[in-house]
């Protein structure tokens, strides 16, 4: 896989609390495409047997590979030490800290990133996915950095963002 030049990292979220509330530093994450109910899903798996969520279908009355946006979420938190929904997934909220359990674990934060996975899936579909994408429009990545203003991920500029997402998008290819 070819991986996107690394950019400055900054520390890690989650370091100050327990190891409960700390997603695992290194881990191996798997998306196995499954038939299901006669459908085309694709499960998410860490450690080759632990299931994440549920299995995701394409949610469109047209197969498109929606099916495949984890490969998003993953890329944030491995590039960006960030990821609301994978880190309720893999049961590692901050708990122990109430406002930032309540504004960078839960509800909107979760809103917040699955609707950055839309609206970069939406703009590479519309570039079209299968002939790659190098780039990133900035309108975009400018969007990105409004939802995400009040968030712990503030600290990351446009070319983080587009990094985490061409390297996403990289693995969704594969």
């Amino acid at each position: 896989m070819r991986l996107h030049p690394p950019l400055q990292s900054f520390p890690l979220f989650d370091e100050p609390f327990g190891k409960s509330e700390r997603v695992p530093r290194t881990f191996r994450l798997a998306l196995r495409e499954i038939e299901l109910h006669g459908r085309t899903c694709v499960s998410m798996v860490i450690k080759d047997a632990i299931v994440l969520g549920d299995p995701v279908i394409d949610n469109n009355y047209v197969e498109d590979g929606y099916r495949f946006h984890d490969t998003l979420h993953a890329s944030f938190l491995a590039l960006l030490g960030w990821s609301p929904v994978l880190r309720t997934l893999m049961h590692r909220r901050r708990s122990s800290h109430t406002a930032i359990h309540d504004v960078e674990d839960t509800g909107r934060a979760v809103l917040i990133e699955e609707t950055i996975v839309t609206l970069v899936f939406n703009f590479v579909r519309a570039e079209g996915l299968r002939n790659g994408v190098s780039a990133i429009d900035p309108s975009l990545l400018r969007t990105i950095l409004e939802l995400t203003s009040f968030l712990e991920v503030q600290c990351y500029s446009t070319a983080h963002w587009e990094h985490a997402i061409l390297t996403g998008l990289d693995c969704r290819r594969r």
